[in-house]
């Protein structure tokens, strides 16, 4: 399991990645084709951080519910 400050890093560091979409979003409003092509590559480049991503909302979910429990 990974420690507060290292789960905080990783949430920092997945989410300045996904800053970095902002600009796809303008994209494709201009070519959808052009989009394709780049978001194709983004996930190729960044298979692992958007798996970490997957995971992190998952664990996101357990969370809460197990704080629902409570």
């Amino acid at each position: 399991m990974w420690s507060t400050s290292q789960a905080l890093q990783l949430l920092h560091h997945i989410n300045k990645k996904l800053m970095n979409l902002q600009f796809l979003n303008e994209l494709k409003k201009e070519d959808k084709e052009l989009r394709r092509q780049q978001n194709k590559r983004y996930r190729q480049k960044h298979r692992e951080i958007l798996n970490l991503k997957k995971q992190r909302a998952y664990h996101k979910v357990n969370l809460e519910k197990k704080y629902q429990k409570k």
